[in-house]
Parts: C-alpha cells; sequence; structure tokens
C-alpha cells in the first residue's frame, strides 16, 4: 500500500566513453560503488508526474535513478528472485524447484502468479550550472563584484595571497607574480587565462604549502593558523584573521574563546578523525581487514563503519561534555547501534528501545550526539552497560579490530598498543633475529604457552613481561571485539587465560585489568596531552618541553583531567604559541 519510489543518486564513471549509450545504460542501472544519494520522491500510481531537485554534480559524475521499494530492493527476496529470472507465470516444474530454494523462501508460500510494480521513466533533462547571482560566488571569491581586467591584476593578486598565505601580503612579495601575469598577456594569452597563471603559481607557492613559522614565538598569524589547523584541519576563517590583525588573539582569554569557538562548530569533527587516527591509530582500522569467511558478519553488517562511528561518537561525547578521561578507560555507557550490539552479545532492543524505533542507514555526520548526552542519533543510541567487560575504549570494536591482523589475535601486538597508546610507554624494538610467535592454529598450543617459552631468552623477558600482560587481558575478544572463552569453537580448544601481573600487581580479567589502568590514571593523562600538542605543534616534544607538558597535567588533576579542559589547556600552554 505504500507508494512507489523513485531515488535520484550520483554514480562517478571515469574513463567510461560518454558516446558509448550501452555502457552507459549498464552504469545507471548497475553501478553501486560511490554513490551519492540527491533525492527520493514518491510517485502517484496512475499518472506521469514531472520531479526535480538541484544537486552539485562533479566532473564524471552522472545521474542514476534508483528504485528504493521495488524489485531491486535487496531485502525483497522475493522481487529479486524474479528479477534475475525474468519469471513471472510458473509452471508447476518451477514452483517445485523455487519451493525446495531456501536460500530466497525459507519456508514461505510460492504462488504461481507474482507481478511487480513498474517505473517508466519518460525523460530526464539536466540543466546548469545554475547560479542565483550574476557574478557567481567563485567569481566574488577572487575578483569582487566587477568583471577582471588586466590592470586590476596586482589588486586581485595581493587579495588572494593574503587569504592564501593566511596573513597579509606585501606588494613586494606578490610583484614577482604580477610581473608573471603581464608577460603571459603580453606573449598572447587572454588576460582571464594570464590571471589564473597568476592564481596557480600563489597556490603552488611555500607560503601556501606550508605554514611559516618564522621564529621561535609565534605571531598571532601563526597562532591563528595553528589554532585552525589543529581543531578545524583548514585555515582560518575571517573571524580568526581579524583577531590577528587586531592583536586580540594574543590576550589568553580571547584565544581561549575562540578555541571553545572552533570546538563548538561542526567542523570539529575533523579534530576528532585527525586526533583519534594519532592517538589510537584508528587509521590502521581496515587495513589488515578481517578474513571474510571467518568473519563474514564485519562485511554483512558494515562494522568497520559502525566501529568508526562508535568511538567517534564516544570521544565526541566527553569532548562536549567535558567528561573524564578515566571514562576512556572504563564506563558504564556506550553508543551502539543493532549490529554493534549484536556483536557484543548484547540485546538488540536495547538500543531499539532508546531509539523509539529501529535502526537503519543513517550518515556519520547525522550521528553527532548534542552537549547534553542525548541519544545522538535514530541509528546510534547511548546505552547504559550492565557487562562491564564492554565498558570504555577497551571494549570497542575498533581498538580490537585495529589491534589484531585479521585472522587471530596477538597478546604482543594488543599490549604494544595499550601501552604506547593509553600509557605512552612504547616499548624499544626487539633484537636482531628474534622468530616472530604465530598463533598456533591448529590449538594444540596456547600463544601464552608459546610467549612462556619465549621469555626464556633473557633478551626478550625484560620487554616481554611488560608487553604481555596487558595482551593478555584482551585475549577474551577475537579479531573482530566479539567475547570468546576458548581460541575457537567447541571444549577441544583450550580455554583462554586473561590473568597476568601488571607491574606488582595481578589481575584476574579484563575487569580487573582496567581497574589497575584506573590507577595509573595521571599518566595515562599525560600520553594522553603529550598526543594533543604533537597534534597540535606538528612535532614531537623534546625534553625541554616535560615540565609545560607536566604542568598543563597538573592543573587539570583537581578536576579528574576532563577532555575538554585538557585540549584547551594545550591551546593555552606556552608549547602551544612557541614553534
Amino acid at each position: 500500500n505504500e507508494p512507489l519510489r523513485l531515488s535520484l543518486s550520483t554514480a562517478t564513471l571515469e574513463g567510461l566513453d560518454p558516446e558509448n549509450t550501452e555502457v552507459l545504460d549498464f552504469a545507471a542501472t548497475h553501478l553501486q560503488a560511490g554513490q551519492r544519494e540527491l533525492a527520493v520522491w514518491d510517485l502517484p500510481d496512475d499518472q506521469p508526474v514531472w520531479v526535480e531537485c538541484r544537486a552539485w554534480l562533479d566532473r564524471g559524475q552522472f545521474p542514476r535513478l534508483g528504485f528504493p521499494n521495488g524489485p531491486s530492493d535487496s531485502n525483497n527476496r522475493l522481487h529479486t528472485y524474479f528479477m534475475e529470472n525474468q519469471q513471472l507465470l510458473l509452471n508447476a516444474d518451477q514452483i517445485e524447484n523455487l519451493a525446495k530454494d531456501r536460500k530466497y523462501f525459507g519456508d514461505w508460500n510460492v504462488y504461481t502468479w507474482f507481478e511487480s510494480p513498474r517505473i517508466r521513466v519518460m525523460k530526464i533533462e539536466v540543466d546548469g550550472p545554475l547560479n542565483d547571482s550574476w557574478p557567481p560566488e567563485s567569481h566574488r571569491a577572487i575578483f569582487g563584484d566587477e568583471p577582471y581586467r588586466s590592470e586590476r591584476a596586482a589588486e586581485v593578486l595581493q587579495h588572494f595571497a593574503t587569504r592564501a598565505w593566511r596573513r597579509p601580503a606585501s606588494a613586494k612579495e606578490v610583484a614577482p607574480i604580477v610581473r608573471l601575469v603581464d608577460d603571459a598577456e603580453r606573449s598572447g594569452r587572454s588576460p582571464e587565462a594570464a590571471i589564473q597563471d597568476g592564481l596557480t603559481a600563489l597556490l603552488c607557492s611555500p607560503e601556501f604549502l606550508y605554514r611559516e613559522e618564522a621564529g621561535p614565538n609565534l605571531s598571532a598569524y601563526e597562532i591563528a593558523s595553528r589554532l585552525s589547523y589543529f581543531l578545524w584541519a583548514t585555515m582560518p576563517d575571517e573571524r580568526l584573521l581579524e583577531l590577528a590583525a587586531s592583536g586580540e588573539l594574543n590576550r589568553p582569554e580571547v584565544l581561549r574563546r575562540e578555541a571553545e569557538r572552533l570546538l563548538d562548530d561542526p567542523r570539529s569533527d575533523a579534530f576528532i578523525d585527525e586526533f583519534l587516527n594519532g592517538w589510537l591509530a584508528m587509521r590502521k582500522l581496515g587495513t589488515m581487514a578481517p578474513d571474510v569467511h571467518k568473519f563474514s558478519v564485519y562485511y554483512d553488517d558494515d562494522l568497520e563503519l559502525a566501529m568508526r562511528t562508535e568511538t567517534r561518537l564516544f570521544f565526541r561525547h566527553l569532548l562536549n561534555t567535558n567528561g573524564p578521561l578515566d571514562r576512556c578507560l572504563d564506563s558504564d555507557y556506550a553508543f551502539l547501534n543493532v549490529d554493534l550490539a549484536r556483536l557484543y552479545g548484547l540485546d538488540p532492543m536495547s538500543v531499539m528501545a532508546v531509539q523509539g524505533q529501529p535502526v537503519n542507514g543513517l550518515k556519520p555526520s547525522e550521528l553527532i550526539p548534542d552537549g547534553d548526552g542525548n541519544a545522538p542519533s535514530l541509528s546510534f543510541a547511548r546505552i547504559k552497560l550492565t557487562d562491564a567487560r564492554r565498558g570504555g575504549l577497551l571494549g570497542q570494536g575498533s581498538v580490537l579490530t585495529l589491534s589484531a591482523n585479521g585472522v587471530d589475535t596477538s597478546p604482543v601486538i594488543r599490549g604494544i598498543w595499550v601501552l604506547e597508546s593509553l600509557l605512552g610507554a612504547t616499548p624499544p624494538p626487539p633484537p636482531p633475529n628474534v622468530p616472530v610467535i604465530e598463533p598456533d592454529i591448529r590449538g594444540a598450543k596456547t600463544i601464552r604457552d608459546q610467549l612462556e617459552k619465549h621469555r626464556e631468552s633473557a633478551t626478550c623477558a625484560s620487554c616481554h613481561r611488560q608487553i604481555d600482560p596487558p595482551g593478555f587481558a584482551l585475549e577474551t575478544f577475537d579479531a573482530i571485539g566479539r567475547w570468546r572463552g576458548n581460541y575457537a569453537l567447541g571444549d577441544k580448544y583450550p580455554r583462554i587465560d586473561p590473568s597476568g601481573r601488571f607491574g606488582a600487581t595481578e589481575f584476574q580479567d579484563i575487569r580487573t585489568f582496567k581497574a589497575e589502568l584506573l590507577k595509573r590514571r595521571d599518566q595515562c593523562a599525560h600520553a594522553f596531552a603529550e598526543k594533543l600538542l604533537v597534534l597540535a605543534t606538528g612535532r614531537e616534544l623534546s625534553v625541554g618541553d616535560r615540565p609545560e607538558l607536566r604542568r598543563l597535567v597538573d592543573n587539570t588533576a583537581a578536576e579528574g583531567f576532563r577532555v575538554r579542559d585538557l585540549v584547551l589547556g594545550c591551546v593555552a600552554s606556552e608549547i602551544f604559541a612557541q614553534k
């Protein structure tokens, strides 16, 4: 009874012949990868109708029409079967064969007649480019409201250089580019082509490609650039540049206020992505893809995107609410969708209960929670955890997957990850000619047994005493973060022993290990702040930076090392204001 729905999306057809209608027809009906949905329309059943939308198409993109609730809907197995076999009227033999096909029908009844709804597209028109005003915004950004004329070359280039170089550009600095444009015109190029050569030269200059930091103490413009690239991963906006020009940005209270403004802006998503890539090594997620046969659910439920989103939401929530860093080590809540809840062995209905409706397919940009800690979207929900094994980063699928090799787990790899990312204690590289420990896939010998043998070497024992215990605590999670009691299904495989000694204290499992980590919250805060400053300054910290780093961490200790306070403390530090 629902109306037919027509969707418009884009597909990129790079390298295809635009004159080959057969290839274009196939691409328009079959190409799926790289699509971007533009619009969806409900259609009447009994009359033709014009539908339209306004959208941006990049070079090489092709508008593609789809039928989200028709025969090509991947959730409608019956429709799919008939589309693939191109049959509508079935004889007795075909009915018998279809009844046996549990792949498509399960225990469903099969009818002798099936007719699918259809959509007929009579005509497609594409108009553009569409400009609401003239000159268009792209022209006004560079040339202003007036048409470009040759005598304006110096004015245009100086204005453009000031924006591109993120500081005032002098007439003397752009004089060589002005001569380049003049020479191009004298050689016969049109004024428009000549000025494009000049703009290209400015965008190839070191002042644009690199952030200039001339002296030991940063200028106001250099601080504006450092702040913007730290929290937005892009050049400063007009407000930051105006504050730099007036000198106001050098005042600590103004700098803090601007940092707060940038953090509250959606563009700070770039900071979250860049920081998680460096702090937690999130960039590694997907580089060692889980085995498609052993971990098919990872691909069936698109778990890589879900895992990334969970960790982003978790950190965004801490940033927005100024939550304590402790929650990265252990927490009683998580941001989950139905598929992740199922992977974690939790009741998917708990997610739906918070959402109020089933979950499906919202974009990551729509999943950012608000500052009050409410449910971030209809797709992900903040769920209270009753299972203490899952709280914090160490229970998240993203961390557990990126610290595995796609086939199995290694206490060594995961142990190093915990030491480096959470404690800032990078172990030394292994001595030369030490063989790699490989898991026994037959299950005859546990990885713990193999590492015990490995530690008989004195050169290996000193490091592995630090590395192995955190890895043992995480062994009860498999290579995509599912809980397990044995190394493989079946009692014939050895049970996993997640116990160990962490420093002078023994732990029994992941719960008690996290309790030991919480006793080292000061060390974790120190490692966290250092990673923040590395991202902000673009360099590794030196011995001379340690007193200021310690002061920054100590200043946030009384409030429990709150995440937003640590970020703002980095911006206010002497390290941030120096080259």
